[in-house]
């Protein structure tokens, strides 16, 4: 019985081990994704090439598959800001965009977080408050292959 117990431990250590490697996988895929569309959506918007636009549309380059208002609006919150802000700042002035949610600073940690993992934006840490602090990642559009 111990044997079996041994194996069935070690089946699940590499069946862990590899989900981890997927997983961070995955996050690298979905980060060079939206940099991907975000680079070609800026060609198509700089050229303004009709032959450009037709192959965005039809790589669906831009389009919405769903509601993403508050995601957006985080965006330009933290591309606006001149300093690094918490999450209640970006919440607070995202005001209008969370007014129907129910929990409006969870909402917008979860965003903050997501966009974080896909490298759109930066968590900082202030050392004298502990603080968390969000700013927008400025190397995303100097360097679109990182």
């Amino acid at each position: 019985m111990a044997a079996s117990k041994d194996s069935l431990l070690h089946v699940f250590d590499d069946m862990r081990k590899e989900l981890e490697l997927l997983c961070a996988e995955k996050a690298r895929v979905a980060k060079r994704i939206a940099i991907l569309k975000e680079t070609m959506m800026n060609l198509v918007h700089f050229s303004a090439d009709k032959e450009l636009i037709a192959q965005a549309e039809r790589l669906q380059i831009g389009a919405r598959r769903r509601k993403s208002g508050l995601t957006e609006l985080c965006r330009s919150i933290l591309i606006e800001s001149a300093r690094p802000l918490t999450t209640r700042e970006v919440c607070d002035r995202a005001s209008e965009g969370v007014r129907h949610h129910q929990d409006a600073l969870a909402s917008v940690t979860t965003i903050l977080a997501r966009l974080s993992s896909y490298g759109q934006v930066e968590r900082l840490r202030d050392a004298h408050s502990d603080q968390c602090t969000w700013r927008w990642a400025q190397n995303r559009t100097s360097n679109p292959h990182f």
